[in-house]
């Protein structure tokens, strides 16, 4: 698993606080596998720079899945070691996660990325913020959309 904080492992001080691919595991049977290599603080590009996705593609073997969760990080404008431009980021989880991943005869499966909560005033109350970049459908659809929508599987070419 590739990701950012929303996803990774926590270790037990920080209890109840976990990341969804700390969960993931329970949800199979124990003859499968899961390494939670997702850590907080990165981006789709930052994970790149600094190795991250290389060490996995170094271990990762046909028939393994790669599920990949960025966006969370990439939309802090702020952040110039994090952010990530919209069109960049379709870059990265086209070539450098899925494209590169399917060549080593592996799957990747890309989760929609966890929105950023915002805690304003009124005490006590919050918002979800999407990234700045993205104006979601009207209306809304029932089932959730990625922010960032990439080609179907079958145009994207391995």
């Amino acid at each position: 698993m590739a990701g950012d904080s929303t996803a990774q492992t926590y270790n037990s001080g920080y209890y109840p606080q976990a990341g969804w691919g700390q969960t993931l595991p329970g949800f199979f049977t124990s003859n499968i596998t899961v390494a939670n290599r997702a850590i907080g603080g990165r981006s789709s590009r930052s994970f790149i720079e600094q190795g991250r996705l290389a060490a996995i593609h170094d271990v990762i073997k046909p028939g393994d899945y790669l599920f990949v969760q960025f966006g969370h990080n990439d939309a802090t404008t702020g952040n110039p070691e994090r952010y990530t431009s919209p069109a960049d980021y379709k870059e990265y989880l086209r070539d450098d996660y899925i494209r590169a991943t399917r060549s080593r005869g592996a799957t990747p499966v890309v989760v929609t990325p966890v929105s950023r909560r915002s805690y304003t005033s009124p005490p006590g109350s919050s918002t979800c913020r999407s990234p700045s970049t993205w104006t979601p459908p009207r209306p809304w659809p029932r089932r959730s959309v990625c922010p960032w929508s990439i080609s179907p599987r079958s145009a994207v070419p391995t």
